[in-house]
Formats: structure tokens, sequence, C-alpha cells
């Protein structure tokens, strides 16, 4: 997984990792990115690029179970941007998540998983890469 963390209304987005582990078992993980937010009392949260899910056994259950967390959370609004393929449970809208209108998903969008150190970041990154990132450190 990834956090991403953005600046919109002098506010900082503040991201959480979540997972889901039922029966011992890992459904799901993802990234809350959560915000207060001066026009309605409480929250917002989004949760980009995910959950990303390792059984899709019980789909339904993985998106009640976020629905569930980010209300306990003081969430007021909630939005779900998984990728583009990913699965969605065929009862989305019955179990309160309506599809949104405009197109979030930008195409050029790039991500970086950064639960590893630093150091492995850096080493996954190719050598061409790591050379322009030493030049830019340097140049600093």
């Amino acid at each position: 997984m990834f956090a991403i963390v953005l600046i919109h209304d002098e506010t900082i987005w503040q991201p959480q990792v979540q997972e889901l582990v039922h029966n011992g078992k890992k459904m799901a993980q993802w990234v809350v990115m959560t915000r207060k937010t001066r026009l309605v009392p409480g929250k917002v949260q989004f949760v980009l690029f995910g959950p990303k899910v390792y059984s899709t056994e019980d789909i339904s259950f993985i998106y009640q179970e976020i629905k569930k967390r980010s209300q306990e959370d003081g969430a007021m609004y909630i939005a779900v941007q998984p990728y583009l393929n990913a699965p969605l449970p065929k009862d989305i809208t019955q179990i309160g998540f309506t599809h949104r209108t405009e197109y979030l998903l930008y195409r050029q969008t790039v991500t970086v998983d950064l639960l590893p150190t630093e150091e492995a970041i850096f080493k996954s990154f190719n050598g061409k890469v790591r050379t322009e990132v030493r030049r830019a450190e340097e140049a600093n």
C-alpha cells in the first residue's frame, strides 16, 4: 500500500493504513486519507486506489467494514476510489455506496509503496533513477 499527502484548502490530509483480518485471514488493506472540513462538522475520508483485496470471497464484507470504520472515526463522507479493474461488490448500492458521476482517476498517476523502508524503496528504483535522485540530493 502507499500513502499520499495532499494539501487542499490549507488543510493537510492525514493518511492511515487500515487492515482487515477476519478469522485469522488477511482480507484487505487500504490507506484512508482523512481531513477535517470547515464546511460541515466532522471529517471527510478518501480511500485512493484501494482497497488492496487479498480475498475476494466476501468483497461486500470488505466494503461494509470500510464504511463501518469510517463512521466510527466520525467521518461525514467517504469516497472509495479503487483501481480500474478492482473487484466491486455486486450489492455496492445496497450497502450504502453510490457511483460518482465524475471521473477522478488520472491516467498518468504513479504510485510508490511507502510501507518498506526508505532504503528498500530507493533500491527498487532502476539505476538511472537512483543516479538522478543522488544528483538532486547533492545539488540541494
